[in-house]
């Protein structure tokens, strides 16, 4: 009996710490999605337009080098923040997909992203430059081909394989 009493105890004692911990949590989460819902503009007048040879910060934060030409590729330097992905989501009205159950900051990368989810966050991106002039009328946000990668990866040698691949 004794034993039996002892362990209702510890259990009644993990079920309110972990009672209390959800609903800490559920609290900063909520004090996270209040603070997004007050963010539904995106001031871009501090911004320069992209030009060739200048490394650029574009309307979400995101970093890149300078590029070599108007028909270089260029990938941001800096993973896409989950301020960016919401973003994206007051201005588009999308869902952003379910996020991690601890709490994460606007500066942390945003996850849980679909590929189509991605090219729609691109796509978005594009228009939102153009409509800005941020960004030229032919240039436009999207996610690199396999090769692209493989190469800024420091695997161009796995182009071939890669292209090999593809006709299979």
């Amino acid at each position: 009996g004794k034993a039996e009493s002892e362990t209702k105890v510890m259990e009644d004692d993990f079920r309110k710490r972990r009672e209390e911990r959800d609903a800490e949590l559920e609290k900063m989460q909520a004090d996270t999605r209040a603070k997004a819902k007050e963010r539904k503009t995106l001031d871009t007048s501090g911004l320069a337009p992209w030009e060739v040879g200048k490394a650029y910060v574009n309307a979400v934060g995101l970093r890149f080098p300078p590029s070599e030409g108007e028909n270089t590729v260029v990938f941001s330097t800096t993973e896409t923040p989950l301020a960016a992905l919401q973003a994206w989501s007051d201005q588009a009205g999308v869902a952003l997909p379910k996020q991690p159950h601890f709490v994460t900051e606007e500066k942390h990368p945003g996850v849980n992203i679909s590929w189509l989810e991605a090219v729609d966050f691109c796509k978005w991106l594009t228009e939102f430059g153009r409509a800005r002039e941020l960004i030229p009328a032919r240039a436009k946000y999207r996610l690199p081909t396999d090769v692209e990668w493989s190469a800024a990866a420091g695997m161009a040698a796995e182009e071939g394989a890669d292209a090999s691949a593809r006709h299979a």
